[in-house]
């Protein structure tokens, strides 16, 4: 998928959480998860940046104010419309635990529950990573990152939960690498 495409979906699929003011899961949005959304949006447009430069981002936010259910609102939004619009857009979310792995699974089935047949798991005795929704854990990324697997030809949105508990900075480097273009990396 081109950078400006993806973007694009990542846009409307802000807007329209932003203006249902909740989650598919009928969750209304908390004011910390809304200001979020409108900060990544203000980020996504800023023209000053390059396409590629506002593709690549992250959330800071306090551990049980949501941050989970805001990219799974960002990835199931953005991944609806292009369904729509008969395009596949594949996200993968990388997970520190198989805790996180189980967690993360529920957080789509209870926040955008449209998603339940489309999320795939990788780890702990999960071999699914062909979904367009697929859950993994740092391992298991690294194993299929390496083998060649899963690439910037393959995903389009890459979502790294708790990086700062997954692994190395240096092995999250060489990964990344492998993702270096047509990515959105959150």
């Amino acid at each position: 998928m081109q950078n400006t495409e993806l973007l694009s979906y990542l846009l409307r699929g802000i807007d329209q959480l932003l203006a249902q003011d909740s989650f598919d899961g009928g969750q209304p949005l908390r004011r910390t998860q809304k200001q979020s959304l409108e900060a990544y949006k203000r980020y996504l447009e800023n023209d000053s940046l390059s396409i590629d430069e506002r593709l690549k981002g992250f959330f800071e936010i306090p551990t049980g104010i949501g941050k989970t259910a805001v990219f799974v609102g960002i990835v199931a939004s953005a991944y609806s419309i292009a369904k729509s619009e008969n395009k596949l857009l594949r996200s993968i979310i990388v997970v520190p635990s198989v805790q996180l792995l189980n967690q993360t699974q529920q957080s789509f089935i209870d926040f955008a529950p449209q998603t339940k047949k489309s999320i795939g798991l990788y780890g702990d005795g999960h071999k699914n990573y062909k979904q367009p929704i697929t859950i993994m854990t740092y391992n298991a990324w690294y194993d299929l990152s390496q083998a060649g697997k899963i690439n910037s030809q393959n995903v389009d949105i890459l979502i790294s939960d708790e990086a700062h508990r997954g692994t190395s900075e240096r092995r999250v480097e060489n990964i990344l690498g492998i993702f270096n273009e047509k990515v959105a990396q959150i």
